[in-house]
């Protein structure tokens, strides 16, 4: 008797050691595959994947292969669960997709705010309705050769007309002006990824000097020709947290019209299956619905 007992026992700890190796491995495969396919797509076919739809994807992966199976192939059968199955696959993926197409096509209602900065949320800010005032706005139309804001009460300038002729293969220098000289001379000469090079060097080594938010809206403003729309938000989110813009409302505001803009870009070039094609390529008929919505975000705002 006693030996019947213990190999129940032992027929159920390798049960139980069965079950759970099988879910781990389903587990990790799942997981494993969808992390090779967002990076896949975003690195290799340069289709823009969304974080939150994969791990939806997982989820009801998990869900369809673990447990619905196990709740449904005792009472239908195999040709039932089977169609359960894939009644259930067609539910959640529709659904994914409804979520996806939402959540990319609603407006930018609010933008976090980064470490460093306060617990207000941008969607607190009060906007006055009506037309949209210029000097608030960073709207796409600014001008990519000059740069002009109110910065700690007096009035900071940046020109490309005062770049140097001729510095050669690199800046005469590290310091902040020898770098923006140059860098400035490069996108005059089109060289956009060496003019993104240096404008970053110096905002990487002056971050505390106050035309640094300046040197910020120079790299977003050539991520946007680039159409890296993504990353040209992280510059300008980043940048919020520049001394500079500490105390300075307007500029502060200047950046979160720029975030909420660039994202409103983002999500209709997806929307409308464009893909990030670069700022000046969008069609004028798209513009326009770009518009349209930044101004019903300065509403809702």
């Amino acid at each position: 008797m006693s030996n019947k007992s213990a190999c129940n026992m032992k027929d159920c700890i390798f049960f139980w050691w069965d079950f759970v190796e099988y879910i781990l491995i389903s587990v990790l495969t799942i997981l494993v595959t969808t992390f090779l396919v967002y990076k896949i797509a975003n690195r290799i076919f340069n289709i823009p994947l969304r974080k939150k739809s994969l791990i939806l994807c997982a989820a009801c992966a998990l869900f369809i292969s673990l447990v619905l199976p196990r709740i449904v192939a005792g009472v239908t059968g195999l040709l039932g669960t089977l169609i359960i199955l894939a009644l259930f696959a067609v539910l959640f993926a529709y659904f994914i997709a409804y979520y996806d197409n939402h959540d990319q096509s609603s407006p930018v209602a609010e933008i976090p705010v980064e470490k460093g900065l306060t617990d207000e949320k941008v969607a607190t800010v009060e906007i006055t309705e009506g037309p949209l005032p210029n000097k608030n706005a960073l709207t796409p139309q600014e001008q990519d050769t000059f740069i002009q804001a109110n910065l700690n009460g007096q009035e900071v300038a940046v020109s490309s007309a005062s770049v140097q002729s001729d510095l050669g293969d690199r800046p005469l220098s590290d310091a902040l002006d020898d770098l923006l000289d140059y860098a400035f001379q490069q996108k005059e000469a089109g060289n956009l990824s060496l003019a993104l090079k240096y404008f970053q060097q110096a905002l990487n080594l002056y971050p505390d000097n106050e035309i640094s938010p300046f040197i910020v809206v120079e790299i977003g403003s050539i991520l946007k020709n680039k159409g890296q729309y993504d990353e040209a938000i992280k510059v300008f989110v980043e940048g919020r947290n520049l001394p500079a813009l500490r105390s300075n409302s307007t500029v502060q505001q200047d950046f979160i019209n720029t975030i909420a803009y660039l994202r409103i870009v983002r999500n209709v070039l997806l929307q409308r299956r464009l893909g990030f094609i670069p700022y000046g390529e969008i069609p004028a008929a798209v513009l326009a619905e770009i518009d349209a919505e930044f101004r019903e975000w300065r509403k809702l705002a």
